[in-house]
């Protein structure tokens, strides 16, 4: 009983979505308990023929549910319920007549088929299927009405009796159009949920390197506009820095791309745990990193040494392998005659610069102004 609550629970907070065999089950469970609750009327009426249009209609949903439900025959469930709740409740018209209410449940089949077609994920055609089934629904039932009014209902009741009957039917038929309602909404909820979900692992794919877990180039651009707006208003001090792996081509053409892997995703995270809030890494493209440090010159400069002297003692070790590697890295303050593109040039040549002074170092402008 605990484990049904918690999956009630779970479908109506849109955690669990409903599927087509819940779906199912629960439309043949609240016809069979419609029909036991209009039997035990017909009992009280005293209806024989009602009581057998009842008695056979709650086997047929369970031979529907065992025999269709059950192997996922959906569209043909679905054509089989809906011609059950017809014919039932036109013979119960026939017997008893139209005042009592019987007809409300022709009413009700129609949202609820939409309902059934539109959510099912069998359905090629939902609105053909729907609106055929509610023509036919509505030419049959205006076929019996006329049949009723001119041979007259085969049970006559007193006035009272109708009147209890038709409410009766009219307060069920108003609990399963609040439930289908209800249950639609949940449907609907868990559907916008597992959407937004799907949504946000699109946005995190588009802006996450799916080896590193870093930004990449598209997610970073964002942050990086936002630095720069906050730094010409606020007039702060940052760094944009370009970092790339020593001779990593090496390191993939001897040990293999899994390595290589390896190595990307340790220095990564080497890189990321150095940083301060607020400070941000991203995979720039291949082995080159790129880095936003709301930080002067000097902070900065700091902080990368000490990226770059971690990584150096690194040492990557597995069954056929044991080595380490070394980075090197650019780095350029913002000021304020520099664009962002400008800024990331000017990293991105003191990157070049250290690589032709011998690799595994850093360059800030003022050793790149020292040497020219």
């Amino acid at each position: 009983m605990k484990r049904i609550k918690n999956f009630i629970w779970s479908v109506v907070i849109g955690k669990t979505p409903v599927t087509d065999m819940y779906r199912y089950y629960t439309v043949s469970t609240v016809i069979m308990m419609v029909h036991v609750c209009l039997f035990v009327v017909a009992i009280l009426l005293g209806s024989v023929p009602m009581m057998v249009c009842h008695a056979l209609s709650v086997p047929s949903n369970l031979l529907i549910m065992i025999c269709f439900v059950r192997r996922r025959k959906f569209v043909i469930s679905f054509y089989l319920i809906y011609l059950e709740v017809f014919l039932n409740t036109m013979a119960c018209c026939v017997i008893v007549g139209w005042t009592y209410g019987f007809s409300l449940y022709n009413l009700i089949v129609v949202p609820v088929s939409f309902y059934m077609a539109f959510m099912s994920t069998n359905f090629k055609k939902r609105t053909t299927t729907a609106c055929v089934c509610s023509v036919i629904n509505v030419v049959g039932t205006l076929a019996f009405r006329v049949y009723v009014y001119t041979y007259g209902p085969i049970e006559v009741y007193s006035t009272n009796t109708a009147l209890v009957i038709s409410v009766f039917n009219m307060l069920i038929a108003f609990v399963v159009v609040t439930f289908f309602s209800i249950l639609y909404i949940i449907e609907i909820r868990s559907s916008r949920a597992e959407l937004e979900r799907m949504n946000e692992e699109l946005r995190d794919m588009a802006n996450h390197d799916n080896l590193t877990r870093l930004y990449n180039r598209n997610g970073v651009k964002k942050v990086m506009e936002e630095t720069f707006e906050n730094a010409m208003v606020m007039k702060k001090k940052f760094c944009i820095a370009v970092c790339d792996i020593d001779d990593f081509k090496k390191v993939n053409d001897t040990y293999g791309h899994d390595v290589g892997d390896i190595v990307l995703k340790r220095i990564a995270k080497i890189m990321n745990d150095a940083l301060l809030y607020g400070d941000i890494v991203c995979r720039w493209g291949g082995e080159e990193f790129l880095f936003i440090i709301c930080q002067p010159l000097k902070s900065a400069t700091t902080v990368l040494e000490k990226i770059r002297k971690t990584v150096m003692e690194e040492r990557f070790i597995g069954e056929d392998y044991d080595f380490s590697v070394t980075i090197t890295t650019g780095v350029a303050e913002y000021h304020d005659e520099l664009t962002q593109d400008e800024v990331i040039k000017r990293a991105d040549q003191r990157l070049y610069y250290g690589k032709l002074r011998g690799k595994n170092c850093v360059i800030t402008q003022n050793e790149m102004e020292n040497q020219a």
